[in-house]
């Protein structure tokens, strides 16, 4: 099977430019002017630093590792929030928000310190890799939830994050969104019950398709009696087709007479024997008799034996 090559004149795959841009980025971060300048206020005197996580003061590098040559880094300029969440890659644009910060986005932090923080760190988004295998399509509604809301070139932006739609700081993680909404249905999708809220334990569901549509921020609902639903909805509820109470409405009729199931439907015709009706007039039963008998009008008894008349000739 061959691999799919768009980039660098087909030489590179996807997650191979996805790399390199995001290697880039890092990159360009060493040269980023507040990076520098957390490492200069951690410095307390002539060869020692402070570190932020534990406020112990020491040098810059540490003795190499037995084996090694190299001498460790003592202190390092870190993102205070990390740069790849749970919530994995979302949008460069995001990426780079995250990359290049101000001042008051990084910290100094010694060799053990940032240690610990990059293995906790590590350790969180293995155990989202995880779940995300075993609840593939809870993660989907998860992450597709997070990219309405939080991704301005979102398609569907304007509709979520546009208009003021958040996210509960519980939902960041995607374990906390698991435990508080379970397992998806099949044939389901995340559904908020009001929609003018935010994305939250207590305002969402799991919907199926016609719940949504009938829990749209654009319906227009029709009440009666003080109760308001979609004209699917009472269509629903009365049993009435929607293109019945269409019909009604259209031609002038109000809502309530609309809606009133007692009104006589038009039911179909009944289906006439042409042969049948042509032996009972040869016979010499009238057409009102012939008519009665069948259920149907006098008229169209005349039509049919008008039509059979000139087939025989």
């Amino acid at each position: 099977m061959a691999v799919n090559k768009p980039y660098n004149n087909g030489q590179w795959t996807q997650a191979r430019f996805k790399g390199f841009i995001v290697s880039q980025l890092r990159s360009a971060t060493t040269r980023w002017g507040p990076k520098q300048k957390v490492i200069q206020n951690a410095r307390v005197s002539r060869g020692l630093y402070k570190c932020e996580g534990c406020g112990k003061v020491g040098p810059p590098t540490l003795p190499p590792e037995k084996g090694k040559s190299r001498r460790i880094k003592n202190i390092v300029a870190d993102h205070k929030h990390p740069i790849v969440t749970s919530a994995g890659f979302v949008s460069y644009d995001e990426w780079i928000d995250r990359c290049f910060v101000e001042l008051d986005g990084f910290q100094a932090l010694c060799h053990k310190c940032h240690t610990e923080k990059s293995l906790g760190e590590n350790a969180g988004r293995a155990t989202t890799k995880t779940l995300k295998q075993e609840n593939e399509r809870e993660y989907n509604s998860w992450k597709s939830m997070r990219a309405r809301c939080t991704h301005s070139h979102h398609h569907a932006y304007h509709r979520y994050g546009g208009r003021g739609i958040e996210i509960c700081p519980e939902w960041e993680e995607f374990s906390e969104f698991l435990k508080d909404m379970g397992g998806r249905p099949l044939l389901h999708t995340l559904d908020r019950v009001d929609v003018n809220l935010g994305y939250s334990k207590g305002n969402c569901r799991w919907a199926t398709h016609r719940e949504q549509a009938n829990n749209r921020s654009d319906n227009t609902l029709i009440e009666v009696g003080g109760v308001s639903k979609t004209l699917s909805q009472w269509s629903t509820d009365l049993g009435i087709p929607t293109s019945t109470i269409c019909g009604r409405l259209s031609r002038g009729d109000s809502v309530e007479k609309a809606l009133d199931k007692s009104r006589a439907r038009r039911t179909k015709p009944p289906t006439l024997d042409y042969e049948e009706i042509y032996r009972g007039h040869l016979s010499g039963l009238s057409n009102e008799v012939i008519a009665a008998n069948l259920g149907c009008h006098k008229d169209t008894v005349r039509k049919i034996i008008a039509t059979k008349r000139r087939s025989k000739l």
